[in-house]
């Protein structure tokens, strides 16, 4: 099983090489097979033009079940508006924007064909992880890292402001940010790490998972050192989401360090006086403050209501947003 597993979730071999047909005794290339005559079928008979492109997005989902929301989100609606087929110039002004009842449409024509599996009209998506796998193989190379972003826009947009107020929603969309950049590594790297990546780590935190949270941004960080160097400012950011995962789990000594490192780090390649500087300093301050009251109370965790701020670039107010310009 394990080494099963290991084939799928490779992303660099095609399916045609890690699964010949004389290694198929379990059948398992059935429902390849079926996936990419049903997606024939499918062309043949969508009359919204839209169904193309929602099973290549949610094939980079977690096939265990994304949000159908997801799609209905304006970044969706806009990106699937730019991928109906071209008209006569005279008749383009004339063409509607995509509607949550196209995107409702052709979802039940891909249902109907059994790419995907719902049971409801609005309960999460799920896909059979080789039918997924399948359909990304079709995904044009130069369109990847667009459709990564579009998605991650959309998983963005969708998520609650406060983890409380949905906790299924966010567990969710945590879930399907892991995956989708499992699938698309690394397009949320570039040109810079997608707000969502923070989104996660916040919403670990926020469930109380902390654990969980330090593990998740130890693999951010390392990851952002490789794709963007270690001076990047993403880089720092990063580094100083671990700083708090850590105080947040009650490791006050290891959050020091790395905000002290934090601090060292933007004063050299930003200088002093530097707005980021600056809430790093501000930052290390509060945390000294909040270990000193830890020391004197007993108290074993620096929650979030002692949470020192992080850079406006990774603050919550970046990572709960995502711009019009990043669209």
């Amino acid at each position: 099983m394990t080494s099963y597993l290991t084939l799928l979730r490779d992303t660099h071999g095609r399916l045609g090489d890690l699964l010949p047909p004389n290694a198929d005794t379990e059948g398992y290339g059935r429902a390849v097979t079926t996936a990419l005559i049903s997606l024939d079928a499918v062309v043949e008979t969508d009359s919204t033009s839209l169904a193309r492109p929602l099973l290549r997005l949610a094939s980079l989902m977690d096939p265990l079940g994304h949000p159908t929301a997801l799609w209905t989100t304006p970044p969706a609606l806009r990106h699937l508006g730019t991928t109906r087929p071209a008209q006569r110039r005279w008749l383009r002004r004339y063409q509607p924007p995509v509607s949550a009842e196209g995107v409702c449409s052709a979802l039940e024509c891909l249902r109907t064909y059994a790419l995907i599996a719902q049971d409801t009209d609005t309960a999460p998506i799920r896909m059979h992880a080789l039918t997924a796998r399948a359909v990304r193989e079709t995904i044009p190379a130069d369109t990847l890292p667009p459709a990564a972003r579009i998605a991650a826009h959309a998983i963005s947009s969708l998520w609650p402001v406060l983890d409380h107020e949905d906790r299924e929603l966010s567990a969710a969309l945590r879930a399907n940010t892991i995956h989708l950049e499992r699938h698309t590594h690394p397009a949320l790297w570039q040109p810079s790490t997608h707000p969502c990546v923070y989104q996660a780590s916040s919403s670990l935190t926020d469930a109380a998972l902390y654990q969980e949270a330090i593990e998740y941004d130890q693999r951010t960080l390392r990851q952002s050192n490789d794709i963007l160097g270690t001076d990047h400012p993403d880089t720092l950011d990063a580094r100083s989401n671990l700083a708090n995962s850590y105080s947040d789990a009650g490791r006050v000594e290891d959050a020091l360090d790395l905000r002290e490192r934090v601090l060292a780090e933007r004063e050299r390649i930003l200088g002093t006086d530097h707005a980021d500087a600056l809430t790093a300093r501000h930052n290390l301050a509060n945390l000294r403050v909040a270990a000193t009251r830890r020391t004197a109370t007993g108290y074993s965790n620096i929650s979030n209501r002692a949470r020192p701020s992080t850079s406006l670039r990774a603050s919550d107010a970046t990572r709960r947003t995502v711009s019009d310009r990043s669209l």
